[in-house]
């Protein structure tokens, strides 16, 4: 199956744009930390990014035949019993966030979440991103010798 029909590899590739935008909000934010709307625009690129990695995670493990993983936090524990993430109790301070970030705005809270994101949860995407990577660089390495061989 080509690496392009691979629902984790597919759903990579949108991580990968969403983390890019959130680099540059970051980015963007850290220019001029008193532009509301440049907070907010970063608050939201965090929140899709985080969909997209949790959801990535999903499936990457479903695609190995696992079920069961039920939302976020369950998608976090696999991925850090597994290894495939090492700072578990980060990742899952970042669901708060996530939760946060939607159902409340308030002007303190928005001021923490954006502290997180550039300082903590940043890092714990890119972590994610280069990990993945390799996961996928790893598997058309192995289709391609599966190819050779046959």
């Amino acid at each position: 199956m080509p690496n392009e029909d691979i629902r984790w590899i597919q759903r990579l590739d949108n991580y990968n744009k969403a983390l890019r935008s959130l680099l540059n909000a970051i980015d963007e934010h850290l220019e001029d930390d008193e532009d509301e709307v440049v907070k907010v625009g970063m608050i939201k690129f965090f929140e899709m990014t985080y969909e997209l990695a949790w959801n990535t995670m999903k499936d990457y493990y479903e695609e190995q035949g696992e079920a069961g993983i039920q939302g976020s936090k369950d998608a976090i524990k696999m991925s850090f019993n597994r290894g495939l993430i090492l700072d578990a109790e980060n990742w899952f301070a970042m669901v708060d966030s996530r939760k946060l970030s939607v159902h409340t705005y308030n002007q303190d809270t928005a001021e923490q979440i954006a502290s997180d994101i550039t300082n903590t949860y940043k890092n714990l995407f890119i972590q994610l991103q280069t990990r993945l990577q390799l996961e996928k660089i790893t598997r058309e390495k192995n289709l391609f010798n599966q190819d050779d061989a046959e």
